[in-house]
Order: C-alpha cells, then structure tokens, then sequence
C-alpha cells in the first residue's frame, strides 16, 4: 500500500479491452495511478512490484479468474490488506456474491454502472479506514466446493448460450467443449481434461 502521501495506486484487472480501457481512464481521470492488466496472473505480478491500494477485477478471465486470484491476494501478507472489489457482469447471481464475501471480496459491483457509482464505491473503499469485511470467512474446502459449482454453472450457462454439445461417457455429463478445454462433472466431482 502506498500510504496517505500522493495518489492512490489502484490495479485494473480485466481481459475485456473495451471495459478495462474504460475503467482505467476514469480512474485516471478522477486522480489515480492506475496500472492495468489482462487477467489474475498479470494482477498479482504488478501488485508484488508495484505498491497497490485497491484492486478493481472482473472475475471471469484467462490464466487465472478473480475468484483464484482473491484467494491468492488474501494469502499473501503484502497484498492482504488492499481492498478488493469485483466488477463483473457475467457472475451475478446470490451464491456469486456470497462466495466473494465468503474469500474476503469487499465490493461486489455489476456491469454496467454508470461511472459516478462506481467512483463513489472506490472512494468509500479508500477512505474508510475502519476494519474491512475483507478476510476470507469460509474454509478451504468449502470455498472450493463453492468455486467448482459456480464455475460448472457458469460453463453450463455458456453451453446452452452458444448450442455446443460433446460426446460423453455413461459416467460423466459433459457441460464445455471451449477452445480444446473439456469440462465434466463424474458423480457429484468436478474435473478438467484437456483434449
């Protein structure tokens, strides 16, 4: 974290061009450093080289989504303290905002919202200097459980979106076939192939 001195440090991450571009300028625009990046991986490396005060991130993205790289934030004592807030339009139903609070999410905002509450939020996080909601309450493998549900929902969701279909064994019920990547869920288990 920066301190009190100069400008707040907020990272933008985000793999949409178009809403990463558009958040960043307005953070700019309202007297923020900002650094921008395209997925979770990229976020925790500038976030280690680059001192943070905020983190604004989508949750669906390559390499590593915002659910993964929350959980990794909130593990690493340099970064823990940073306030988090997710802005996304894909994952936007209850069990989504109950999972982020449950890994230490402290806003949980919904594309589209017009620029003016979205800052307003941003700068409630950065000036609130009470204690944050921001500490992961759930265990491991319960936040797991929770993650893999989601994320098989959200593929389901994309494979009736998009028609596709797979063949499949008795055993499994294929829900993705994205780009070489296989999603099944075997007996209650969530498991990825790749082929």
């Amino acid at each position: 974290m920066t301190g009190s001195d100069g400008p707040k440090h907020v990272l933008v991450a985000d793999d949409d061009e178009a809403s990463r571009y558009l958040v960043e300028s307005l953070l700019r625009g309202a007297g923020y450093e900002v650094r921008a990046v395209s997925d979770g991986e990229e976020a925790l490396e500038a976030a280690r080289s680059w001192p943070v005060d905020l983190l604004v991130t989508d949750i669906l993205m390559p390499r590593m989504d915002g659910y993964r790289l929350v959980r990794e934030w909130k593990a690493d004592p340099a970064l823990a303290d940073a306030p988090v807030v997710f802005y996304t339009a894909t994952y936007t139903d209850p069990a989504d905002r109950r999972l982020a609070k449950d890994i230490g999410v402290d806003r949980f905002l919904t594309k589209p919202l017009k620029p003016q509450a979205l800052l307003t939020e941003i700068r409630k996080l950065l000036s609130d200097g009470r204690p944050r909601a921001g500490t992961p309450k759930a265990g491991e493998a319960e936040v797991l459980r929770e993650y893999s549900e989601r994320l098989v929902r959200k593929l389901e969701d994309k494979v009736r979106e998009h028609g596709l279909t797979t063949g499949h064994s008795p055993q499994s019920k294929p829900v993705a076939h994205l780009g070489g990547l296989v999603a099944t869920r075997s007996i209650g288990q969530f498991s990825t192939l790749y082929g």
